[in-house]
């Protein structure tokens, strides 16, 4: 989709990057009902942070009805007994869940948090899974992250902007609780795409941050990518040999069914 924006006034380009962003968003369908949402939900944003960014529009509105409706058209042709339940709900609440899409100003004290931990999602998730230092190879990381948000944000790059909208997407679909939204957790798995793209722009960036000659920075660049890869398969590849080593018991654990 920003390959579309940055083709606003090349007619022939326009039209071939939004049929393409209007088939793929369809098609996430497939993989999960909820994709087409983030994804859209992506496109709001990014328009809002691009026009912002450069005072005038980025898109033409006919251009979003005819996303809006071609997504919706395709999808329901790849999936037709689901579509209308998933418009209901926006994607963001179970069927049978109580309450309705609405505001709720009660929750609101949730937005000072990345993520709201409820002790229900411990049934079915492992613990590790909601600790940054579990997930991300400790907290040695959490400063690269830092540095990557702090770098994106005073470039302000296209692509930078473009992982700035990813990131106020997914902070606005982790808060949903205050739209009467439930599924929260389900967009979380999405965490981690965002934060090691930070991490490794955190990462290359040291060099420039330590103002070393422009000779240098290329090689201190491939030096850090590399003790950072090493330090990171040494810290972690205990705890993950273990839990895959023990996820797959082999051809005995399908049933007479299977």
């Amino acid at each position: 989709y920003h390959k579309y924006t940055e083709s606003i006034n090349e007619p022939k380009k326009r039209w071939l990057y939004l049929i393409t962003t209007i088939i793929m968003i369809a098609f996430q369908y497939i993989s999960h009902p909820q994709s087409p949402f983030f994804s859209l939900g992506f496109i709001f944003v990014y328009n809002i942070v691009l026009t912002i960014a450069k005072r005038k529009f980025p898109f033409r509105i006919r251009d979003m009805l005819l996303l809006g409706f071609g997504v919706i058209l395709i999808s329901a042709a790849i999936a037709p007994y689901q579509v209308s339940y998933f418009i209901d709900h926006a994607g963001i609440k179970d069927e049978g869940a109580g309450g309705k899409l609405g505001f709720y100003p009660e929750h609101f004290g949730r937005l000072f948090s990345w993520f709201k931990v409820d002790p229900k999602f411990f049934e079915g998730i492992p613990a590790d899974y909601f600790y940054y230092s579990r997930m991300y190879g400790g907290y040695w990381t959490l400063p690269l992250l830092f540095i990557g948000l702090l770098c994106i944000l005073i470039r302000r790059k296209k692509e930078d902007i473009v992982l700035i909208s990813w990131l106020l997407t997914l902070y606005i679909f982790l808060h949903q609780e205050i739209f009467g939204g439930n599924r929260n957790l389900r967009f979380l798995q999405l965490e981690a795409q965002i934060f090691y793209s930070l991490i490794a722009i955190g990462l290359i960036n040291i060099p420039s941050l330590i103002r070393l000659p422009a000779q240098y920075r290329a090689y201190a660049k491939y030096l850090l990518a590399a003790v950072f890869l090493i330090i990171f398969m040494t810290i972690n590849y205990q705890p993950l040999h273990k839990q895959l080593s023990g996820a797959y018991s082999g051809i005995d654990r399908i049933n007479a069914e299977e």
